[in-house]
């Protein structure tokens, strides 16, 4: 007998959130500019045919503005923001202006963008039929249940419903009272880089701007190595051979990496032949066994192997030095790459790079000297 709560996560859940949220707003005394029009669609799962049959058909249509879809791929978890627009960057500052605890995140939008994930929901259809932008959130925990008998109310606690409730019920109370909805003017043209900082605060900025400030932090980081061949390692090995030992760490990196990956691929592989190939799939935390351990214990076995078969005349800050350089230049050629192929998420690398370069120049300055007059010594 099929318990009548399967489908507690898709997508139950958004509909109570919805008719609270509706019953609240009807009991406020809150005035907003704009109206909200609640659009409960059945049909979503057979190529989305009742949200094409609104947008196309309905007569009201023709006077929305803007419009936040929710969705579920699990059941439970943390609502996350993972498609906007296209364009409108006011609908971002919205949300995280809304939001008491955001979520988003571009690179979701562009991994889903790009269908590395294979689904759709109901906001490609406002946004292709309708030329409607919007703002797309799903909850995405416990994904092993989505789509199953198992998708029940045990898997959603009473936080994550009034965490959404909560951060959507602000969103529409901000759109519907923004004036930028009727007109958004200059905010109609332009993307945005935007992610949330562990729920408590949304950093979000243009693309073009991004685009200046990757540029500028590794510009940085590539001065920074500059300096340091030029002037910091002379006493251990020249300039030309100091680049040498760079470019070699840069192979013996990207090495590793190609290593890693195939092993993981083989080990999945291997996984998936005995009958368990969503093993890593039903806890989160398998994946650290599956994947990443593995992973870090073949990389590491590379770097040490190589460490102690070429590198044993070198003093281990030296070695150290090198392949931070060499990892710092890996991380900053993909910055300059992503950021070249108008790829928003280049953000979250261009940080990656940042850190390192403000922290290891500030280090170098106090302990530069400290650390020679010991090698010397």
């Amino acid at each position: 007998m099929i318990s009548l709560f399967t489908g507690a996560g898709d997508n139950a859940v958004s509909c109570s959130v919805m008719l609270e949220i509706l019953r609240a707003l009807s009991h406020s005394d809150h005035k907003l500019r704009h109206g909200i029009i609640f659009l409960f669609n059945g049909a979503e799962e057979n190529v989305l045919q009742a949200s094409h049959g609104f947008i196309t058909q309905h007569p009201w249509a023709s006077t929305i503005k803007a419009f936040v879809n929710l969705d579920s791929a699990g059941a439970g978890g943390w609502e996350i923001v993972f498609q906007t627009g296209p364009e409108h960057p006011w609908l971002v500052r919205a949300y995280a202006e809304a939001a008491h605890y955001p979520f988003a995140s571009v690179l979701g939008q562009e991994l889903f963008q790009a269908g590395i994930i294979p689904s759709d929901t109901d906001f490609r259809i406002f946004r292709d039929f309708g030329k409607i932008p919007g703002l797309d959130i799903a909850h995405v925990a416990n994904g092993y249940v989505y789509h199953t008998l198992n998708d029940k109310t045990d898997y959603i606690p009473e936080g994550c419903i009034q965490r959404a409730g909560e951060n959507i019920m602000n969103l529409l109370k901000e759109l519907a009272s923004n004036p930028k909805l009727a007109d958004p003017g200059l905010d109609k043209h332009g993307a945005m880089v935007f992610f949330d900082f562990v729920g408590y605060f949304m950093i979000h900025y243009p693309q073009r701007i991004g685009n200046i400030l990757n540029c500028v932090v590794v510009g940085f980081a590539f001065l920074s190595v500059y300096m340091k061949i030029s002037k910091r390692q002379s006493q251990v090995a020249s300039s030309l051979q100091h680049i040498k030992y760079i470019i070699g760490a840069m192979m013996v990196i990207f090495g590793s990496w190609m290593v890693t990956f195939v092993a993981v691929i083989i080990f999945g592989l291997l996984l998936s032949f005995a009958g368990y190939s969503l093993f890593w799939y039903t806890n989160t935390y398998n994946i650290l066994t599956v994947y990443i351990m593995p992973g870090l214990i073949i990389v590491l076995s590379i770097h040490d192997s190589i460490k102690e078969k070429y590198l044993k005349q070198f003093e281990p800050w030296y070695i150290e030095s090198v392949f931070f350089d060499a990892s710092l230049l890996i991380w900053s050629l993909f910055v300059i790459i992503l950021t070249y192929l108008g790829v928003g998420s280049a953000a979250l690398i261009m940080f990656w790079v940042f850190g390192p370069v403000i922290l290891r120049e500030a280090a170098f300055q106090v302990f530069e000297k400290s650390i020679y007059e010991c090698h010397i010594s």
